[in-house]
């Protein structure tokens, strides 16, 4: 009996020691990171009933100091500090250590800089396992000139989730020199600089379901680092952005990237601008403008290669949709409409591939191609505007160009052909592409190079002249589509009679004709002569 009564004692004594050592609070419980260990922090705002359970009591001033407190607290093995509904006042940094969780009550708790903090509000620096959630991250009267609202550095392993944060003086949110993480779930507001930076050599991130308004420059940046390390393996996806006064996207000095059904509107410049990069795919997005100045959508610079863009849709863009100097650039099955121009190809540019594109109505002229090793196929243009005077523009100097297999048919042109070349171009093929006829009153040239050219008289008789070809084999068919007045083509060049006419006045009517080298032959005709 005596041994059973020694034997309570102690327990109850051991009990007592414990809860003197790891704190006061009914709800808390051992240093064993798999149960946790929390303490709780009261705003000066929080119910009698709140604050009367906290660990932490803040009374409206300089409120960082008890969260502070509250996070050194923690056992060596890390733990969970959690601010309760209320409005917090910082005025000074908060340091973030390893193995913490800092999540608050949603939206309504809140943590507000007054306007003497000159500095940032939430920082982690050189730390291990740093989760935040769960609140509100208000910069607003930050004075300082480089106060960020939540600042990781050197960062391993960490969770940035569930955050509004607005009104910063610079940086809402930055990331560097940073690995093995994730940012989801963040609203951001008034960015005095980026939205959401994510640079410096940080790796293997995952960026989603982020919105953003009015950032002081890009919603997203992924930024160079003068060591020349690079950021990688980084995943974004589920951006909506509108009101950046710079790019919406910028990708710097970055390799393996993945951009992913991104929303972003009304961007000052570029709406994603992408250098000193390789291994690069944009895919799924939506950018639009409204605006009038002078920006590209997606501009691939000089630096960048291996660069792949599918399933964009690119609106209202006031220069060109794409805008490329750099090499190994594959563009399939986006959409254009109401662009200045579809597409920049620079002298610079080679090796891009422009597969299953549909471009609707430009102003300027669709696609002008002063690079090399440039292959067109399976495009299709459609209520082109009237002012351009082509639809490809090949500059003196490009080479190795392959226009094959396009529609070009809806397209109508105010004066010239639909592939214009200047001088000097080698080794061009084009075939297989088709286009209608121009209805006009004057002489025209028809390409040998469209395959099939459908020629429509409704307005008046067209007169057609057809230059030589470009290999020995090429045909090319005409085809009358419409008859209100009849029609007659020129083929100079001819095997019988140069040049010999060809008469069309009914539907259906074809005359085809082959290159030997020299001289077009006819092959069948059912036009008359």
């Amino acid at each position: 009996m005596k041994k059973l009564i020694v034997g309570l004692v102690l327990l109850l004594l051991c009990t007592s020691v414990a809860e003197g050592w790891w704190g006061r609070g009914r709800h808390k419980k051992g240093p064993d990171r798999g149960s946790g260990y929390t303490l709780s922090v009261a705003a000066s705002d929080a119910s009698a009933k709140v604050r009367a359970s906290a660990d932490y009591i803040c009374d409206g001033v300089d409120d960082q100091v008890q969260i502070q407190a509250a996070i050194d607290a923690l056992p060596a093995i890390g733990g969970k500090v959690s601010p309760g509904e209320g409005t917090f006042s910082i005025n000074g940094k908060i340091n973030l250590r390893s193995y913490l969780t800092l999540k608050g009550y949603g939206r309504n708790t809140i943590f507000q800089a007054t306007a003497t903090l000159m500095e940032t509000m939430l920082e982690a620096d050189t730390k291990t396992d740093v989760v935040v959630s769960d609140m509100t991250i208000d910069g607003t009267g930050q004075g300082g000139a480089s106060s960020y609202g939540l600042y990781l550095k050197t960062v391993k392993r960490f969770s940035l989730s569930n955050l509004y944060i607005c009104d910063t003086n610079k940086d809402t949110l930055i990331v560097s020199d940073c690995n093995d993480g994730t940012i989801n779930n963040i609203t951001t507001v008034n960015s005095g600089n980026h939205a959401v930076f994510i640079g410096y050599g940080s790796t293997f991130i995952n960026c989603s379901n982020i919105i953003s308004r009015n950032p002081g420059t890009e919603h997203i940046c992924i930024e160079w680092q003068t060591d020349g390390r690079n950021n990688e393996n980084i995943a974004v996806s589920n951006v909506n952005g509108t009101g950046s006064t710079q790019s919406g996207i910028y990708i710097q000095h970055a390799k393996d990237i993945a951009v992913s059904n991104c929303t972003i509107v009304d961007f000052a410049t570029d709406a994603v601008d992408i250098s000193d990069a390789e291994n690069i795919s944009i895919s799924n997005c939506i950018f639009k403008t409204s605006t009038t100045e002078y920006k590209k959508g997606i501009h691939v610079t000089s630096t960048a290669k291996r660069i792949v863009i599918n399933n964009c849709i690119l609106e209202g863009i006031h220069k060109t949709a794409f805008y490329v100097d750099g090499n190994s650039v594959l563009i399939s099955n986006c959409y254009t409409y109401d662009c200045k121009a579809d597409l920049y190809v620079s002298a610079t540019g080679s090796y891009v591939g422009l597969f299953n594109n549909h471009f609707e109505y430009n102003t300027w002229g669709s696609c002008e191609i002063a690079g090399s090793y440039v292959l067109m196929q399976g495009n299709v243009w459609s209520n082109t505007s009237t002012t351009p005077t082509q639809l490809v523009y090949l500059r003196t100097g490009c080479s190795n160009i392959t226009i094959v297999d396009n529609d070009m048919t809806p397209a109508v042109l105010s004066e010239g052909n639909k592939i214009h070349e200047e001088t000097a171009i080698s080794s061009l093929v084009a075939r297989n592409n088709r286009s209608v006829g121009r209805t006009a009153t004057g002489t025209i040239t028809l390409q040998p190079w469209w395959g099939e050219v459908p020629v429509d008289s409704s307005g008046a008789a067209v007169t057609a002249t057809l230059p030589g070809g470009r290999y020995i084999g090429e045909t090319i068919t005409i085809v009358m589509t419409e008859a209100s007045n009849s029609s007659t083509v020129s083929v100079t060049n001819h095997e019988t009679e140069d040049p010999e006419v060809g008469t069309f006045d009914a539907v259906d009517e074809t005359w085809v004709l082959m290159w030997t080298g020299t001289e077009w032959a006819t092959i069948k005709a059912t036009c008359t002569f």
